[in-house]
């Protein structure tokens, strides 16, 4: 779930074990393992994750915002959200804000896996079989290019993933979905950056409902994000074409959060970070979105 721009520290509390997820919004650290702790401080925006072996109970604890706290619907939605399929339910302690614990099935049991990858890189073909648990529940192609391009560290960009052979994209099976829409940037002479949008029942409203508004906020956040890793794969200028991108986004249904929306697919060709960065105001505006915020520091889940 928190899987955009954050370091993740893993701590031992004797008796249990400490996760603590910070959200990486200081771009003057020049590491990540600096940035947790950027200024002489830790961050602000936290969330903590405690668990202790023999009890089957994990405590959640959040520290988003400074100078609020979280509504009581949207800490119910979050402890859903991380409990699915895993947990029994959840307790608060009502004298506690933004704080919630997991509690679990004491029988509960996780069946050993072994997925297969085929990842083609470049003109290469790589097969490989992993039992890491983050890949093996990553649900988009995007969020698995991203994990086995830092992991292996590869210099080319990844064409197909297929997980137990099942490509992790497919267009046809994309178009069949209820909602969706490709937001393609292209860059034209200048620096100047024209947005077509192309969609099905996602995005197509110019007069905006509140639940359109939180889609077209989430889907600036996925954008503003890969502007702040200030990394993307380049599969290079096709020939006879401008320099492009298309993002792939869908809904998924869910059945705590509304507009759950999911990033499937980037292919970018021959933009550099740096196009992406200028045209983060043109997607805002044709999104009717604040072309004056600055979407790289907007996390929205």
């Amino acid at each position: 779930m928190f899987s955009k721009v954050f370091v993740f520290t893993i701590n031992r509390v004797m008796p249990g074990v400490r996760l603590d997820v910070f959200a990486n919004l200081d771009y003057t650290a020049p590491k990540n393992e600096d940035r947790a702790y950027a200024k002489g401080a830790f961050y602000q925006d936290t969330v903590h994750l405690v668990a202790t072996p023999g009890i089957d109970v994990t405590s959640v604890y959040f520290n988003l915002f400074p100078d609020g706290h979280l509504e009581k619907d949207e800490l119910d939605c979050l402890a859903h959200e991380l409990g699915l399929g895993i947990a029994t339910s959840f307790t608060k302690d009502e004298r506690y804000r933004d704080q919630f614990d997991l509690v679990y099935d004491e029988e509960l049991h996780f069946e050993g896996y072994m997925d297969t990858y085929d990842i083609c890189v470049g003109n290469e073909q790589k097969h490989f079989e992993e039992d890491y648990p983050l890949p093996h529940y990553l649900k988009t192609e995007y969020e698995l290019e991203e994990f086995w391009t830092n992991h292996y560290g590869y210099k080319e960009p990844i064409k197909s993933i297929y997980r137990n052979g099942i490509p992790l994209f497919d267009l046809d099976s994309f178009l069949q979905k209820d909602r969706w829409c490709i937001i393609r940037i292209i860059k034209l002479a200048f620096n100047d950056f024209k947005v077509e949008i192309e969609g099905h029942n996602l995005l197509e409203n110019d007069e905006l409902s509140f639940d359109d508004a939180i889609e077209r906020r989430r889907i600036m956040s996925y954008i503003g994000q890969m502007t702040a890793i200030e990394r993307i794969q380049n599969h290079g200028i096709k020939d006879g074409c401008l320099p492009y991108m298309e993002l792939y986004f869908s809904t998924e249904e869910h059945n705590y959060f509304d507009n759950y929306i999911l990033l499937e697919r980037v292919r970018n060709y021959g933009l550099t970070i740096d196009d992406l960065q200028r045209a983060v105001y043109y997607v805002s505006s044709k999104l009717h979105q604040g072309s004056s915020t600055d979407w790289s520091r907007i996390v929205i889940y």
